[in-house]
């Protein structure tokens, strides 16, 4: 897949890339090496990238228009390594960051995140690291409208769901089915028990 990507990059018009990749990391940041420059981009799969360089992150920060960037999979990818790309990545709407299991939630503190105003989809599923405080900085995230906390231990208690109570743009919350009665509506997260509880 990555020969295939790297022949057309020259030409490219479309404005989505994916590379999926057990490839070993010289290859990868080979490959996204050729994309330095490409100021269109606008989605950028990254799955199953284990190592990620900072030579790597630092392309993909240079992509003003990436609305879309999936790093699912990235199980290598720490919070200091992410953190300064997101501050960077203004633009971006979507982020998958499922099964990043090194993410602690710090690369979302409010001094970053409160620069993504404009993210709407963010997946945290699977991440096994990701603490209870960092569940408390994505309330600074008012756009986000579709957030996917599957298998993170940090959605088990109430002091959770009480943090994520702030998001009131949020109309579909995965991770919550064992309690959640459904109580998210077009107005947003509405609390843990309907009213007629």
């Amino acid at each position: 897949m990555m020969c295939l990507v790297s022949k057309h990059i020259n030409g490219v018009s479309n404005k989505n890339l994916l590379f999926y990749s057990s490839l070993v990391h010289s290859a990868v940041a080979a490959g996204i090496q050729q994309l330095a420059g490409l100021g269109s981009l606008q989605n950028l799969h990254l799955h199953n990238c284990m190592k990620i360089g900072l030579g790597t992150l630092n392309i993909v920060a240079s992509f003003p228009k990436l609305t879309l960037l999936n790093l699912r999979g990235c199980s290598q990818l720490t919070d200091e390594q992410l953190a300064p790309l997101l501050k960077q990545l203004t633009a971006i709407q979507h982020l998958n960051l499922k099964s990043c299991s090194k993410l602690t939630g710090s690369c979302l503190a409010p001094s970053i995140s409160s620069s993504l105003h404009k993210l709407q989809s963010l997946n945290l599923a699977k991440c096994q690291a990701w603490n209870f405080n960092s569940l408390c900085y994505l309330s600074v995230l008012v756009g986000l409208q579709d957030l996917d906390l599957s298998e993170c231990p940090a959605v088990s208690c109430l002091g959770a769901f009480i943090c994520l109570g702030r998001l009131l743009a949020v109309t579909r919350l995965v991770g919550f089915k064992w309690w959640c009665k459904g109580d998210i509506s077009a107005d947003g997260l509405a609390g843990p028990y309907s009213s007629s509880s």
